[in-house]
Order: structure tokens, then sequence, then C-alpha cells
């Protein structure tokens, strides 16, 4: 659940229901305990009966009555009526959300991706916990909020989920943040009570239990040190270091190569596009070159492809189709939308084939791939031509030759498009497409054309990419005269 926002976005309206029907619940309560605390109050003043004065209360045939009547049936009663209405609450709980609720793992991953975007972004542990998400970027329209503030227990928990994903340096700095609040709650309690509750010395038990499993377990030396092996992270540090530097757009082509890059109105001498020449910007010329396309789709043709495509989501994951497992690596979910399946998927395969010149029929392309990200949603690294062993198209359809990327979707904060090889990011730019090729004009893979997309912050991340191959483009996309070309 965690790898897709729209369908965390349904959990919104499920906890709405919850919190409805848990305020009916607590309503209703109040008014059963008033009732049980008066039944008690009544019960009481006839026992006192007893202590009072000589005569037990059952030697008054009244009181004797009463009592009778109360331990055959009235407690029975009015402990139903506090009691039945919370196990009817829990039935009708599991009823109506079964398969509706997030899991542990989705709770677990959910914590991940909050040490993801710490890392990735270098945030400051503190804003995470009050619940501001500073990255130098514009978020005017993400109001600050206690609501959002971490409580003790939350920091705990995301310590504990570093711990087990082996990720000792932040388990650490976590678990540090979270002794830090409960010494600041013991110092505001006047009356102490705070540092003598068994529940604050149960918790700093386990936080002095878990550094000591974390120094035990530590096989890197020194935790604090950011050289360590990033267990979220399948390529190498400095692989690693190069791609989220990108993510926070430190680094950024040199003033030479800016200097040559250029914008200009396309129509590629199509009469379709003559009459409504498209905006492009070139963000880089070597290889690959990189070319984003403004305003290539609309709201409206953006909004059904998503709407097309949700009923069809499902978990993305990397490999091949020999060998395909879901991973960290790709946190996303995805569905693939035929030509045949909408107009709109038509006409826009028909728009990137006037846009790129090349031949975008569905015996040159693969379907239309669309991906929504989930939280700190990613992708690593990664090329998108296969290699010789991987490949699984045939030599008809041959090699993916480029990747033509729709944005459907604003976000607030990252999921920017970064090539670590080519120094270019490219930040989310709702109804833009973006261009590259994959292979080189001899055919072999551009190991230039590394890509990867940047965790989401805030926001819902739209994708939709629609991957052009070598077959039925040999007379649009020549062969070089070098097989460097």
């Amino acid at each position: 659940m965690y790898s897709s926002m729209s369908r965390l976005e349904k959990l919104v309206a499920v906890e709405e229901k919850l919190v409805e029907m848990s305020k009916e619940f607590l309503k209703e309560e109040k008014s059963r305990l008033q009732s049980l605390e008066s039944f008690v109050e009544t019960a009481e003043q006839q026992l006192q009966m007893s202590i009072n004065k000589s005569m037990s209360l059952v030697h008054h045939p009244v009181g004797a009555y009463l009592l009778v009547k109360r331990l055959s049936s009235d407690w029975l009663q009015q402990v139903k009526s506090v009691y039945q209405p919370l196990t009817d609450f829990v039935n009708r709980y599991n009823s109506e959300y079964h398969g509706q609720l997030p899991s542990n793992e989705d709770a677990e991953w959910s914590a991940h991706a909050i040490l993801r975007l710490q890392e990735v972004y270098k945030l400051d542990i503190g804003n995470i916990i009050s619940g501001q998400m500073e990255l130098g970027l514009t978020t005017n329209n993400v109001p600050a909020s206690n609501a959002l503030r971490l409580k003790r227990e939350d920091i705990f928990a995301i310590a504990k989920g570093a711990y087990r994903n082996n990720d000792y340096r932040n388990a650490v700095k976590w678990l540090s943040e979270s002794l830090q609040l409960m010494e600041a709650e013991e110092e505001m309690t006047e009356n102490k009570e705070a540092s003598e509750d068994p529940k604050h010395d149960e918790v700093r038990d386990s936080i002095k239990l878990l550094q000591r499993k974390i120094r035990s377990a530590n096989m890197f030396g020194n935790v604090n040190n950011d050289e360590h092996p990033r267990p979220w992270a399948s390529a190498s540090n400095a692989k690693m270091s190069k791609y989220m530097a990108l993510c926070r757009q430190e680094l950024k082509p040199r003033p030479d190569v800016q200097a040559r890059l250029t914008c200009r109105y396309q129509s590629n001498g199509n009469p379709y596009l003559l009459l409504g020449p498209v905006k492009t910007e070139v963000l880089s010329r070597k290889k690959p070159e990189i070319t984003l396309f403004y305003d290539v789709i609309t709201d409206e043709e953006a909004q059904t492809i998503k709407n097309r495509s949700i009923p069809k989501m499902f978990r993305s994951r990397i490999g091949n189709s020999f060998s395909e497992v879901e991973s960290h690596i790709r946190i996303s979910q995805q569905a693939w939308l035929h030509d045949k399946d909408d107009e709109v998927v038509s006409r826009v395969s028909k728009r990137i084939g006037l846009l790129t010149g090349l031949n975008t029929t569905p015996t040159s392309t693969e379907l239309l791939q669309v991906l929504n990200y989930g939280l700190g949603g990613q992708y690593e690294p990664h090329h998108d031509y296969m290699t010789a062993e991987e490949k699984m198209w045939g030599t008809i359809l041959g090699n993916r030759m480029a990747t033509f990327l729709m944005y459907l979707s604003d976000v607030t904060a990252g999921g920017a498009t970064v090539f670590p090889v080519a120094n270019v990011t490219v930040p989310v730019v709702k109804n833009a497409g973006l261009l590259f090729m994959d292979l080189l004009r001899s055919g072999r893979g551009d190991v230039n054309s590394l890509h990867a997309g940047c965790p989401v912050v805030i926001g819902s991340k739209w994708i939709a990419n629609k991957w052009i191959h070598e077959g039925g483009n040999e007379f649009r996309r020549k062969c070089g005269l070098s097989p460097n070309e």
C-alpha cells in the first residue's frame, strides 16, 4: 500500500469514517458509563447499610430483593451495556475495513521512507519531528501543524525500524532524539510524576537495550560515519552520493556546457506542428541528448490516463520478464495501457511520434507504462535498455532505443528526474515530456543514459513512459559510421 500514493490517498477516507464512527461510539459510551456510575453509586449506598448498622442488607426484605435482583441480572446488563458495544465496535471495524487497512509491513516501509528522505535531502531530524520537511524549495502551501508532530513513541519506532534494517547510523540518531524528548518531558513535569512513570522506565530500558544491540551488531566501526553503506540503496556510496546531490539540485552542468543549451519552438517540418509548434528546451547536447517538451498533454488527457490506470495498478518490479522482484530500489505502482484502451492513449502515442519524428505505432513501441510513486517513492539510478543477456523483445522489435517520459502531475517538493553522468536535474513539470536516447546509433547501450527518479517529499507523482524500439525506426534514426556514435 505504501508503494502508491493513489492507494494511500484512499486511507484518508477510511480514517474519516473511523473518526466519525468512533465519535458516535464515544458519545454513546459516555451515556452508558454515566448509567453504570449511577448504578454503582446506588449499590454502594445500599451496601453501607451493612457496614454502618448491625443489620445486614439482606435482613431487610427490600434490601434482599434489590441485592438478589442486581446480582442475578442488573450487574450483567450493566456490564453488557458497556462492554458489548465495544465488542460490536471491534467487530464492525474488522468487517467494514477488512483489506482496506495498511499492514505492519506498510508501517515499517513508511518509516524507511522517512529515513530515505532524511538522507537524500539532508533533512534536519528536528524539522522532521516537528512536521516541517524543509528542502529550500517552495513548500508554502504545506501548513505547519502540531498534528504532524512526531511523538516519542513514533520516534522510537523509526529508530527500531532503522535498526532492523541494519541502518545503525540513523538508529543512533533517532534514539538520541527519543531520549532527549523524554528527558525534556520529565523536566517540564512539575510534580515529577512522569519520571516515576513505569512506562518511561520501560522506554528508557528499551532504548538502552537497542543501543547495546547496535554497538554489538555494528560491523563498520563508528556508526556515525557517513561513508558507511546505506542499507536502502543498491548502488555504491559514490554513485549514490552523486545521485543524491543531483536530487538536492546541488550540481549543475559547467557554464560552457550551459551556454550551448537552447530553447526553441519546434515543428520538425510536420504540418500538424506547424500550426502549433511545441516549446522545447535542450537540457543536454552531449550523449545522451536530453530534451524537454512543454505542454505535450492536456490536464484532461492526463486525468483520463490516470483514471484508466488506477484499476490496473500493481507493484512495480525490477529485472526482466524472466526474473522480476519487488525492491526498495523502485517504490511505485504501475499499469500498462494499450492504444485500444482509450482514444486518449492512442492520440498521445501518435503525438509522441510527431514530436520525436520516430515510429510510435504499436509494432515499434511498448504499451504506455503509467506509474504512481509511493511514500518517498523513487527509482534508483538505472538504464532503460536491456543488455545482451537481458534482451527479451527479439530481433524484430529490437532494444529500447528512446524513452519519452511524461509528467502527469505536479509535486510540491522532490521527485526530480536526474542523470548522474550528464549532470542534469529535471524537476517535475506537469504535462511536459522528456526525451532521451537509450542507445547509441550503433545499437549499443548508451551508459551515459543512466537516470533515476528522486524520492518524492510532498505530493503525488504520476508519470507515463513510452518506450520506442529499434524495430520500425531503422530509417528514422540511421546508424552512424562509428560504433561509438
